[in-house]
């Protein structure tokens, strides 16, 4: 993988603002475009991922993972918000797909499609607050 020289410029960016160390990945098993992690506690590493079998020119959405990661360690670490599940919601999402008149029933789903549902619903939607309207900044 050849990286432009914008993207790599980008990367040390990250690297210099948040002291650690970006590794960018092919990796075939990703079911997205791309996927990062970004370096929390003990983990120093900052990891993206894409699918080479998708995507043949990377450095855009390269780019755009390390857009996410300045904005997060563009403020002090004390100002930062981390947007993360709770048990109690996944429950409440539950909830709702098991109840008497709810989707679950409905369609008549087993209680492992229910769970399954729920997780998918859940992670979808935690996803999409977390990233999209960052997201928009970042792509701007």
């Amino acid at each position: 993988m050849t990286l432009r020289e914008v993207t790599r410029t980008v990367i040390k960016l990250v690297e210099d603002a948040s002291g650690c160390s970006v590794v960018v990945s092919e990796d075939a098993s990703v079911k997205t475009l791309v996927a990062s992690r970004i370096a929390r506690g003990a983990n120093r590493i900052h990891t993206i991922l894409y699918n080479p079998s998708i995507v043949k020119e990377p450095d855009y959405l390269i780019c755009y993972q390390c857009g996410f990661i300045l904005r997060l360690f563009g403020i002090p670490a004390a100002d930062r918000v981390d947007l993360a599940g709770t048990t109690e919601g996944r429950q409440v999402v539950h909830r709702l797909l098991s109840a008497p008149d709810g989707p679950g029933k409905k369609l008549k789903l087993s209680s492992e499609s229910i769970s399954a549902l729920r997780d998918q619903l859940f992670d979808g939607l935690m996803t999409q607050l977390r990233s999209i309207p960052i997201g928009f900044r970042v792509d701007a």
